[in-house]
């Protein structure tokens, strides 16, 4: 937050580090207002796409109908392209759980995402989809995709191969499971796993942790866990004190 801050002040023409700083007080310090009071004035100020898109974003967490209503309002006022207007609305409709406006929506951003990724969607909201998929075609692309990650590729192409083997190991293990195979199932989550944390929490670079590990649950557990110690031995706290965490994962049932 420091180094954000202190950018802006060094930078005031540098519209990222506006996004950055409003960023880090919603996802790590969990100041909606704050953060979208940030975003929504930078909007004004240098009419980007990418901090409206992020504004809509911060309204997944805990009111995608307001997002609704803001997320047209910015299309009115010209902040936002067709193709990124269209799936966020897909995305924003997804949180409210409006299953006829995500279908429709979905249809419409066809030619806007991965074709995989339009797959694994499509049977997110119609499960007999699986049925029309080949495994062993699945099963083809994954080792041909792979095949093609092991070449030296720019950032660009190697996120583009990562994000179609994330979804087309998910559609796998989908089809594992209806064919009752359930190790496989898990192997193939677990590969879909390891790209979601090597594209979300490793530096593009060495794949090194960046700085956003520490907002992991079990750093922050042993974060905690050494600022309760630190205020039991300074007697500023009861010694019945401990730390809890209550962890779920979206749509898991959790």
């Amino acid at each position: 937050l420091k180094f954000c801050l202190e950018s802006v002040k060094r930078f005031p023409s540098f519209e990222e580090g506006y996004k950055n700083l409003a960023e880090n007080y919603i996802y790590f310090f969990g100041d909606l207002s704050r953060g979208r009071r940030i975003l929504a004035q930078s909007i004004k100020k240098f009419g980007s796409s990418a901090l409206a898109e992020s504004y809509i974003k911060s309204f997944f967490l805990n009111d995608p109908k307001l997002g609704l209503n803001e997320l047209i309002k910015l299309k009115n006022s010209g902040y936002l392209s067709e193709s990124i207007f269209k799936i966020l609305y897909f995305n924003i409709n997804s949180f409210i759980g409006n299953l006829k406006k995500q279908m429709d929506s979905l249809h419409d951003i066809k030619n806007e995402i991965d074709e995989d990724q339009f797959d694994y969607e499509k049977i997110s909201l119609d499960p007999s989809f699986i049925d029309k998929i080949s495994l062993s075609l699945l099963q083809k692309k994954i080792r041909f995709i792979e095949d093609i990650s092991s070449f030296e590729l720019d950032q660009n192409n190697k996120k583009v191969f990562l994000n179609k083997l994330y979804y087309l190991n998910l559609i796998s293990s989908k089809k594992f499971f209806k064919t009752k195979k359930f190790i496989h199932e898990f192997n193939s989550l677990l590969k879909a796993k390891s790209i979601f944390f090597k594209t979300n929490f490793h530096c593009s670079i060495n794949c090194s942790p960046p700085i956003k590990v520490k907002s992991m649950p079990l750093a922050l557990f042993d974060e905690q866990k050494e600022c309760i110690g630190i205020l039991k031995k300074d007697k500023l706290i009861h010694d019945d004190f401990s730390p809890i965490f209550i962890i779920g994962l979206p749509r898991s049932g959790s």
